[in-house]
């Protein structure tokens, strides 16, 4: 006869065996699965591409008409590689030649029987130095899975959705970093305007940074980046309870913190 305390131990020993096997399970799955090339082909587009989803469409838009306003020019977007044949990403670049500023608008979205359906859009604002250096704002909602790389400071304000707002903060946390060396806008002087290769080059160069922090290999075998089985199973636990509560409450709260001192000071 099986009792009620009886019940309940099995109850919480399955869960406890299901939440054991994802922790470890998935890891193995995403080591041996996830893959990144390291010869991307990238597929340009225009912001008034006919092709483009509705719900793209919107979101570009958007972002351009905050911008122009405040000295930003279109330049491209482009496709880019992804795992999942579902769902698609995509980077569409703006650039502020007098101030030597570019702002990417990164999105992913997929097709579904109701529709497109944006799976998350953020915007990452750059400014990079002649000496190597450089400085980033973005309001991505999700903290990256790699380190920093080097020479490069990131303010992350999730909670700032205006892109005109977002740029005016990231203007104020430039003022905050003293650097000798001048701006450099790359996509001009060192890529003479080919956003294929400037963004081509921007990958290779953050998989190399990944990889040199052991969170990343080349194949010996194929032309492809795989995740160590440290990454893999940090990937993995990031987006399991607790941890996935923990970050998105810690990386909230640091932007809020960040955001009254920014404002503060003007």
């Amino acid at each position: 006869m099986i009792t009620l305390t009886n019940y309940w131990q099995t109850l919480v020993f399955i869960v406890g065996v299901s939440i054991a096997l994802l922790y470890v399970v998935f890891p193995v799955i995403i080591r041996f699965t996830l893959r990144q090339s390291a010869n991307p082909k990238l597929v340009a587009f225009h912001a008034d591409d006919p092709k483009l989803p509705r719900a793209v469409v919107d979101h570009l838009w958007n972002v351009i008409e905050e911008l122009e306003p405040l000295g930003f020019e279109q330049v491209q977007g482009l496709f880019l590689p992804n795992a999942s044949p579902r769902v698609k990403l995509f980077s569409f670049l703006l650039v502020h030649r007098r101030n030597k500023d570019a702002v990417f608008v990164m999105a992913a979205y997929a097709q579904t029987p109701d529709g497109t359906r944006l799976h998350t859009a953020h915007l990452d604002i750059g400014t990079r130095f002649r000496d190597g250096s450089m400085v980033s704002t973005s309001n991505s909602q999700v903290a990256g899975a790699f380190p920093l790389r080097p020479r490069q400071t990131k303010t992350r304000l999730p909670m700032v959705k205006d892109a005109a707002r977002l740029y005016r903060l990231h203007r104020a946390v430039l003022k905050s970093h003293e650097v000798a060396a001048g701006k450099i806008l790359r996509l001009d002087e060192e890529f003479d305007g080919d956003i294929a290769a400037y963004l081509h080059r921007s990958m290779e160069e953050e998989l190399e940074d990944a990889a040199a922090a052991g969170y990343m290999y080349r194949s010996a075998y194929e032309t492809v980046y795989r995740p160590t089985w440290k990454v893999a199973f940090l990937m993995t636990w990031a987006q399991l309870w607790p941890w996935k509560a923990i970050r998105a409450a810690r990386l909230k709260s640091e932007g809020r913190r960040l955001l009254e001192q920014l404002e503060t000071t003007g």
